[in-house]
């Protein structure tokens, strides 16, 4: 699964910083990788936020709130490695991967919101209701 390879991966970005920075060698480029890797794991968070939505929208209605909630912890954590991508920078940057990392977040986050908003009436009901004999307490 690609989640868990950018999680090693960032394991070792950092690590190649820390070791550029004692040495003296290498840090831009190893700076560079503090602030890839959390864009790919920003990137990825938004597919997933992409998926939950399809899936909240157009699969197994039984399961449209697994997918409310997979899109509210995608874009959680969208937002969360954003945040990342930022610190890795200069607090005032223009870079366009803080950018790019801003923009996927707000949309991931946006994506969560309007699938957890309150059902108006008529709209499709994806969870049927259950027979009023087998209602639970």
């Amino acid at each position: 699964m690609r989640a868990e390879e950018l999680v090693e991966e960032d394991v070792h970005a950092y690590l190649a910083y820390v070791s550029a920075t004692r040495s003296g060698a290498g840090i831009a480029s190893a700076h560079a990788r503090t602030v890839d890797v959390p864009l790919e794991v920003v990137r990825t968070a938004a597919g997933a936020s992409e998926l939950a939505e399809r899936l909240a929208m157009h699969g197994n209605p039984r399961l449209r709130a697994d997918a409310v909630a997979a899109a509210i912890l995608a874009g959680a954590a969208a937002q969360i490695v954003a945040v990342l991508v930022r610190e890795n920078l200069s607090p005032a940057s223009r870079d366009r991967r803080l950018v790019e990392a801003r923009r996927l977040a707000r949309a991931a986050s946006a994506r969560a919101r309007r699938l957890d908003a309150p059902r108006r009436a008529g709209d499709r009901d994806h969870a049927r209701e259950r027979p009023a004999d087998t209602r639970q307490p």
